[in-house]
């Protein structure tokens, strides 16, 4: 600025020297043309130049207001691109579009370019998370479809949930870093970076929503398992006693004293939930009274295993107000030595197996 100052004073000189010359008047009229004419370019220049510099701090000034705050510059822009076709250190086998664009877990995707408060130029992602989709492929992961089909719906995990990564561009305006990265739910951030950007270059449901699954229908599973496997248990058993029904059937002999013994008993029917016995006791007078007794049983195993091995653990309590002295008297039936053996406990306190 002060060399332009300075040439228009050294004209203004030029032009006073000439006008007090003793050169005649004509001579004088073509050096004070050029120099008025050399004065008015250089006024010119310092206006222009004085304009320019306005210019600059209004631009300063304005800038100054609107980076206290994050603003959008473009969601397609130059920045944004050059993010896109970039690969991370982790894994340069998909670029960094290939991998936020297409995770199938986001519902909707928006790319941003803004500068912040210290003129770093930052690309953000955020991608909405598709609670719903990402339940129910952890659920289909974990269980099979009759499960997942009996499950309730449990409203508390399927709250909004986003994902938020920022890029700094480098001051070349071809590279960039990883900022940061979060899980936010609610209000609440989970800052893990590198396992973030793990979970979704795999395209699988983030691990928090796997925790949030496994707290919200581990109660609701257990029962389902348990019913489950008491309707198998209970058709196990059912189809056990088809398959075995004959091999309880028949005359049973008194283990140890045969024919002589106080009790005999005959198997007529059996099945899941009752066994009938024809049951046969002599009194200290040797005189014999039989009874008819319909005993419900239950068949004691825990799992269908056992059973399809023709292994088997059967009781029953004795319930009959026709014989006497039968309070607390049970039925035992067991494999043993090949075959059934009876037991009954109280009335006859005798072993016996099948003739």
């Amino acid at each position: 600025m002060n060399k332009f100052t300075l040439a228009l004073k050294n004209e203004f000189n030029k032009l006073l020297s000439v006008c007090k010359s003793n050169v005649p008047a004509k001579d004088k009229i073509l050096p004070i043309l050029m120099n008025k004419i050399s004065m008015v370019v250089i006024a010119f220049m310092i206006i222009v130049l004085f304009s320019s510099g306005s210019s600059d701090n209004n631009s300063v000034s304005n800038n100054n207001v609107t980076t206290n705050t994050k603003k959008t510059i473009s969601g397609t822009g130059p920045l944004i691109s050059m993010v896109k076709k970039g690969t991370l250190v982790f894994d340069s086998t998909t670029t960094v579009g290939n991998a936020l664009d297409n995770y199938q877990f986001f519902k909707t995707i928006k790319w941003s370019e803004f500068e912040d408060q210290q003129k770093r130029k930052v690309v953000e992602f955020v991608g909405i998370v598709d609670m719903p989709k990402s339940i129910d492929y952890v659920l289909n992961e974990k269980y099979d479809a009759s499960t997942v089909s009996q499950l309730p719906i449990h409203k508390e995990i399927l709250l909004d949930t986003q994902v938020k990564i920022q890029f700094l561009i480098n001051t070349d305006n071809e590279s960039f870093k990883l900022a940061n990265a979060a899980i936010e739910t609610e209000g609440d951030r989970f800052l893990k970076v590198d396992e973030l950007l793990t979970q979704l270059y795999k395209n699988k449901p983030l691990y928090r929503i796997y925790d949030k699954v496994n707290s919200a229908y581990s109660s609701d599973v257990s029962q389902i398992f348990t019913k489950i496997n008491s309707e198998k248990l209970e058709a196990a058993k059912k189809q056990f006693f088809a398959q075995y029904r004959k091999q309880f059937i028949g005359k049973y002999i008194d283990l140890v004293r045969g024919e002589d013994g106080k009790c005999q008993l005959a198997v007529e029917d059996i099945n899941e939930s009752s066994v009938k016995i024809m049951l046969t006791m002599k009194d200290s007078n040797e005189q014999a009274t039989t009874y008819n007794l319909n005993i419900p049983i239950n068949l004691r195993v825990d799992s269908p295993q056992p059973l399809l091995n023709n292994q088997y653990d059967i009781r029953g309590d004795i319930i009959s107000d026709a014989i006497p002295n039968s309070a607390n008297s049970y039925i035992s039936i067991f494999k043993e030595g090949g075959g059934p053996i009876i037991y009954i406990h109280g009335l006859c306190s005798a072993r016996f197996s099948k003739d």
